[in-house]
């Protein structure tokens, strides 16, 4: 466990874009601000501070990177050039989480490049997809017309998809027929994330200890056609660990830093710095979060959003 609230980062989460195509209610970004998205080129990062970032991080022996976004990255203007020059400094394995809708216009392009991508569905049909991530019944059938086409695409490519969605007290119980449309598109992997309280009053809740380990049993048992990742259990007590928490350096759209990727990027956790001398990412904000971190001996230390988050560990 790191004893030393300073690190020395391994892997960069780059946010190059705040534009996003989705209005998703469960979002920690919409729910502070109804107007946080748009589609204008104010919300891109100019991709000669992308290869500065990334230049600056590669430097520091940073091995592992993730180009996503605080909404949705296939809306940035320079996705493809912010891959490759990834791909020429080294970066060789990475992918990328979309919600899916444009993922037909970039499909050949993410086979040829990336190893993984994962793609947030939230529904198990139309209506349950408009609850929870807005959208039509066309938005729906063309993410699953897209991934389907990116399976046929694939063949033999080792690009791994995964399905990603989020689930809740109100339904969990519906979980087999998530894993259910996932297999029947063909994919590799869905993997079930915990609704994520942010601390204000919501009418989600999150799925219970109970309800998890009764998920967790169900899907040993079950015949699955494919890998099936389940929410994991909140240890009980400290000492805690979190690897994003202790190995991740986060920069987003406007070079507000974050802890973490379920807590939005602000100038509250620093700014980074283009003057190599410094370490954003060691800011005093981020450093005095690591050492309440490092103290807490029982959940209910913990900040709410860490409470539920499947990285928390203990030792």
């Amino acid at each position: 466990m790191k004893k030393n609230k300073k690190i020395k980062p391994t892997t960069l989460i780059l946010y190059p874009t705040k534009r996003c195509n989705s209005r998703c209610p469960h979002c920690f970004w919409v729910s502070r601000s109804k107007s946080c998205f748009d589609t204008s080129d104010a919300m891109d990062m100019p991709f000669d501070k992308v290869k500065e970032i990334i230049d600056h991080y590669r430097k520091k022996g940073v091995k592992r990177i993730r180009i996503q976004s605080e909404g949705e990255i296939l809306l940035y203007k320079h996705f493809k050039e912010t891959v490759l020059y990834c791909r020429q400094r080294g970066f060789l394995k990475f992918g990328i989480p979309t919600n899916g809708i444009l993922l037909d216009e970039y499909t050949d392009f993410i086979l040829d490049n990336m190893n993984q991508l994962t793609v947030s569905i939230d529904g198990y049909d139309s209506k349950s997809y408009i609850e929870h991530r807005g959208g039509t019944e066309g938005t729906y059938k063309k993410i699953l017309n897209n991934i389907t086409d990116f399976v046929k695409k694939r063949k033999n490519n080792k690009c791994k998809i995964m399905i990603n969605s989020v689930i809740h007290s109100g339904n969990f119980d519906k979980s087999v027929r998530f894993v259910e449309l996932a297999e029947s598109l063909g994919v590799d992997a869905i993997r079930f994330s915990n609704f994520h309280p942010i601390g204000k009053e919501e009418t989600l809740k999150p799925v219970s200890i109970k309800d998890i380990k009764h998920l967790a049993k169900y899907f040993s048992r079950r015949k699955n056609l494919i890998k099936v990742k389940t929410i994991k259990l909140p240890p009980k007590k400290g000492p805690f660990f979190c690897s994003m928490l202790f190995s991740t350096a986060i920069v987003g759209s406007r070079y507000e830093m974050s802890p973490c990727c379920r807590i939005g990027t602000s100038e509250k956790w620093g700014k980074f710095s283009f003057d190599a001398k410094q370490n954003s990412h060691n800011s005093k904000s981020l450093c005095s979060l690591r050492d309440t971190f490092i103290k807490a001996n029982k959940v209910a230390d913990l900040d709410a959003v860490c409470r539920m988050c499947s990285r928390l560990k203990s030792k």
